[in-house]
């Protein structure tokens, strides 16, 4: 009995053993590794990588962002068919310069990427923030967009609908604390979602998986905060949206607190060739929690 009992625990640890052997081997061996470049643009030096081969699919990334926030499980997926590009705001994380503090100047500097990696068009997702450059991309610039993708978004000026709850407020008072403290746990509906995003993007940081340039920065913070500001005073945006005629999809989640979905219900309303998705039990980040659904939802949208 002993011997046996004994047999079993070798076996077990074996095992694992072997699991873990595998996972390092994958980890620091076989798994991809961005390759952080840059490229000069008004007088700043802008950092970016690419995951994927294709059709370009540019990633605008939410409030107070870094390349290192995305999260490697949805970039996994959506590199299979796309060829992803990466990068830092001016003036954010890996990138030089001033950070800028309005939608128009970091649609501006999108452009001014583009134009560097020789990228004549492109498929564009913006998340949160990003899809208020994806959306000026679009009405300014529409012979450079071919497809757009609207993730947790809202419309311009005072047609914002705010939450009741103060979150807005409660952002602002953290911007010197860290992203990953402060406001990741705004992001999801799951504490475990929470939790398992956290996991792989550290792992992924240690890897290699993704940049591993600077995550904090609060002038970043305090721009993009000016830069929400200035929406909710811009009365032009909106007006606007009517005349982009370039396919676009919404996704929101329907439990976010930070922009509620009724806001992308109202953007769809106005943008003629839009569709729009609730994904339920997901929040602000519902591409992170729920990416199977969305990248599901982005194929099937960029193969149409």
């Amino acid at each position: 009995m002993y011997k046996n009992k004994k047999n079993l625990y070798i076996y077990f640890a074996t095992f694992v053993g072997f699991i873990i052997i595998i996972f390092l081997l994958k980890l620091f061996f076989f798994s991809f590794r961005a390759d952080v470049r840059s490229v000069s643009i008004s007088n700043a030096e802008i950092a970016y990588y690419i995951k994927g081969e294709g059709y370009p699919l540019i990633m605008l990334p939410g409030f107070g962002m870094t390349m290192q926030h995305w999260d490697p499980l949805l970039l996994d997926k959506l590199s299979k068919k796309n060829k992803l590009i990466m990068f830092d705001y001016k003036g954010v994380g890996s990138s030089s310069g001033n950070a800028q503090n309005t939608s128009q100047q970091m649609t501006d500097d999108v452009i001014k990427l583009m134009d560097a990696l020789e990228i004549k068009k492109a498929n564009v997702l913006g998340w949160s923030i990003g899809s208020f450059v994806g959306q000026l991309l679009a009405e300014k610039y529409p012979e450079r967009v071919n497809r757009l993708i609207l993730i947790s978004t809202a419309p311009g000026n005072k047609q914002i609908r705010e939450n009741n709850e103060n979150v807005g407020e409660d952002v602002q008072q953290k911007l010197n604390d860290k992203w990953e403290e402060a406001f990741v746990p705004q992001l999801f509906y799951s504490k475990t979602a929470k939790n398992m995003y956290l996991f792989r993007m550290r792992v992924a940081q240690v890897s290699g998986e993704i940049s591993r340039g600077p995550q904090e920065d609060i002038n970043a913070k305090i721009a993009h905060e000016q830069a929400f500001d200035n929406e909710k005073e811009e009365n032009l945006r909106t007006s606007n949206l009517p005349m982009i005629q370039i396919p676009t999809l919404l996704i929101s989640g329907e439990n976010d607190k930070l922009i509620l979905p009724d806001n992308a219900k109202y953007v769809a309303s106005l943008i003629p060739k839009s569709e729009l998705f609730l994904i339920p039990e997901a929040g602000h980040a519902v591409l992170f929690e729920k990416a199977d659904n969305v990248t599901k939802l982005i194929d099937k949208f960029l193969q149409d």
